[in-house]
């Protein structure tokens, strides 16, 4: 049972409790911790809706929680005995509907961090032109739950990928406040705030929070850029294609040669940047990886523990980071150059854009 009045009223509060025994009752971490009777432990996580729950929050459309404060973790929840669910990693944001929501409730909530930027919103309809930092929500009536796991949007992976070294997952977050926002059809009706609290196992500092953040988002933009400049490739090289597949085979010579050239110059750099004979998860052991696979290794060490970026680290970026940026200008340079003189050779020999088959 539960009171909202010192006790002066109960009622029950039994959730998915059987009907059991209780010989203990335990408070940690404001997770309640009931012991039954020969049927094991029954947890409740985070009882702070529960303390912030008011006499009149029934009463409220829509009530939005104060989350309880977040210990920045630096490895992966683990796992119990027997086959209880863990409760979910990282912020947990408890929201309640008083109503059956209907068409004319249009939720919208954003995470702000210390910076002031939105790291994600939870929408009941998604916008295209905000896919990376959208999550799509379906609210219903009674209590609501949203979920952040630490990181940021995952950097760009391209199709077919295959890495060995590192992956593409998103910075964790720095320690600070964060905020999170309610809104009703863009009017803005509740905010609650959020500390992200340092490791107490680990030495690192708020500062080193921060550099280690600005480095990772740092890491993660070139990743980006790495991943952008190969999907460029392949999308122009599949036109260039699309383009000779509408020429007769033995017309054209000179566009067909062009075509060649600028193929053969845009692979080169291709892979230089990924290595394309991987096919499965093991080739790498046969094929060397390249500079977007080191590129990953480095979002993912740099990312690892609590302190700011080691100085080796610092030096190996900036080696595969350089080395990223020649091969990036080469491909700057082939587009400004040999594309711009094909597409001046299709343009003079009209080629069609359509041939019926």
């Amino acid at each position: 049972y539960i009171s909202f009045n010192d006790g002066a009223d109960w009622k029950p509060f039994q959730q998915n409790l059987p009907i059991v025994p209780i010989t203990d009752l335990t408070i940690k971490n404001n997770d309640l911790i009931a012991a039954t009777q020969g049927r094991s432990f029954w947890i409740i996580d985070d009882l702070t809706p529960l303390h912030k729950l008011k006499m009149d929050a029934e009463q409220a459309k829509v009530k939005l929680f104060t989350p309880r404060d977040i210990t920045r973790h630096d490895w992966p929840g683990q796992g119990g005995e027997g086959v209880g669910q863990n409760p979910p990693e990282g912020l947990v944001v408890n929201y309640y509907i008083k109503n059956k929501p209907d068409t004319s409730l249009k939720l919208k909530f954003q995470l702000i961090d210390p910076r002031d930027s939105v790291v994600y919103e939870y929408v009941m309809k998604e916008n295209p032109d905000k896919k990376e930092i959208q999550r799509l929500i379906k609210p219903k009536q009674g209590m609501n739950r949203l979920q952040w796991n630490l990181r940021y949007p995952d950097a760009k992976r391209f199709e077919g990928i295959i890495l060995w070294s590192g992956g593409t997952e998103g910075p964790m977050a720095a320690t600070g406040k964060y905020h999170i926002k309610m809104f009703d059809n863009d009017s803005l009706l509740s905010i609650v705030e959020c500390m992200i609290t340092p490791d107490p196992l680990c030495s690192g500092t708020a500062d080193d929070y921060i550099a280690q953040f600005n480095f990772s988002v740092e890491v993660h933009n070139k990743i980006n850029q790495t991943h952008g400049a190969i999907e460029k490739i392949r999308n122009t090289r599949k036109q260039i294609n699309d383009l000779l597949g509408r020429i007769e085979k033995d017309s054209l010579k000179e566009i067909r040669d062009s075509a060649k050239s600028v193929i053969a110059k845009m692979t080169s750099v291709e892979e230089e940047l990924y290595q394309t004979k991987n096919k499965s998860g093991q080739d790498p052991i046969n094929y060397p990886i390249k500079l977007n696979d080191k590129l990953c290794g480095i979002n993912s060490t740099a990312q690892s523990g609590c302190n700011r970026p080691s100085a080796q680290v610092l030096a190996a970026y900036k080696e595969i980071a350089d080395a990223i940026n020649v091969q990036l200008q080469k491909l700057d340079s082939i587009f400004k150059t040999e594309l711009s003189s094909f597409n001046e050779l299709v343009a003079k020999y009209k080629v069609p854009a359509i041939v019926p088959k």
